[in-house]
C-alpha cells in the first residue's frame, strides 16, 4: 500500500483536537501546555529553539531517512546547530554537544548506505545500554540519517519544506 493510500485510510482527526505537551526548559523546569493538534509541530519548533525538549531521546537515538539531514528542523528536539571549542561541527541538545560524523557507504562485506550521525561521548553516568561501542570509542547517538526512507516534509526547517531546500554539507 503506498503512502498515499495510508493516509486516505486513515482516520480523520479533529484538528482543533487538544493535545497536551510535557516539555523541559533548559534549566529542568517542567512545562505542561495543552495545544489544538494542528499546532503541535509549530509549538514545538518555537519552544525548541529555545531549548525546551520533551521526553527522553531514545535507545540508539532517532531515527531519520538520509534525506532529511541537510534541512532537519533541530528546533523539533530541542537542538540548535553550532560547532564545539574544536571548531567540530554538530548540535548542541541537553547540555551536550553532538558532534556530526559523516559515514560512507560500505560497499564490501556488510553492505550499508552512507549516513549521518550525530553522538557524544558517553559519560560514566550514562546508562549501558545508551553506550555504542568502536574499539576504544564510547558514544551516545543522538540522531542517525541513513537510508531511503520517506522524508517527512513536517520535520524539514520551514523554508526548505516551501521548496527552497538547502543542499548537503
Amino acid at each position: 500500500m503506498s503512502a498515499t493510500a495510508a493516509a486516505a485510510k486513515a482516520p480523520k482527526i479533529d484538528p482543533n483536537m487538544p493535545v497536551t505537551l510535557h516539555l523541559t526548559d533548559p534549566l529542568g523546569g517542567l512545562v505542561t501546555v495543552t495545544v489544538p493538534i494542528e499546532q503541535v509541530l509549530d509549538v514545538k519548533r518555537a519552544m525548541g529553539a529555545r531549548g525546551y525538549v520533551g521526553g527522553e531521546i531514545p535507545l540508539g537515538g532517532y531515527k531519520r531517512p538520509y534525506g532529511e539531514a541537510a534541512n532537519f528542523d533541530w528546533s523539533l528536539i530541542g537542538a540548535q546547530p553550532g560547532t564545539d571549542s574544536e571548531g567540530d561541527e554538530g548540535v548542541w541538545c541537553r547540555g551536550h554537544f553532538w558532534k556530526k560524523r559523516n559515514y560512507a557507504a560500505e560497499t564490501t562485506g556488510q553492505k550499508k548506505p552512507a549516513a549521518i550521525k550525530y553522538s557524544r561521548g558517553a559519560l560514566k553516568t550514562d546508562p549501558p545500554e545508551f553506550i555504542e561501542t568502536s574499539g576504544e570509542l564510547r558514544m551516545v547517538p543522538l540522531i542517525l540519517f541513513r537510508g531511503n526512507g520517506r522524508v517527512n516534509k513536517s520535520f524539514l526547517k520551514p523554508e526548505a519544506s516551501n521548496g527552497r531546500a538547502a543542499a548537503h554539507r
